[in-house]
């Protein structure tokens, strides 16, 4: 723990309070630390928390990734909205599933 807090310009203490979950993680550290271990800052900044979780690497997703790229931003927001409406009537869809089978 103080090797790798030299190594990242902290206290080991800072290192306890993080790993205890007593503190957050600043994103400054995560840089340093993404530098310290040699890794990617997106990683550490998604282990953290930071970020959310990656998207699972699937064909589909990166067709999906590749193709909203490609719309201008006017499309880009219809088919937020779309997605949007279409999430809350499946969020729907399952309380009521829930509600009538516990009835």
């Amino acid at each position: 723990m103080r090797k790798l807090a030299g190594l990242a310009g902290v206290t080991p203490a800072t290192i306890s309070y993080i790993i205890n979950e007593k503190v957050g993680i600043s994103p400054d550290l995560c840089l340093e630390l993404s530098r310290v271990f040699n890794t990617s800052p997106e990683k550490v900044f998604r282990l953290a928390g930071i970020l959310p979780p990656a998207l699972p690497e699937s064909p589909t997703t990166r067709e999906l990734v590749y193709m909203f790229g490609q719309l201008d931003d006017d499309d880009r927001e219809r088919v937020m909205q779309i997605t949007r409406t279409f999430l809350e009537a499946k969020k729907r869809r399952v309380v009521i599933g829930e509600a009538a089978a516990d009835a």
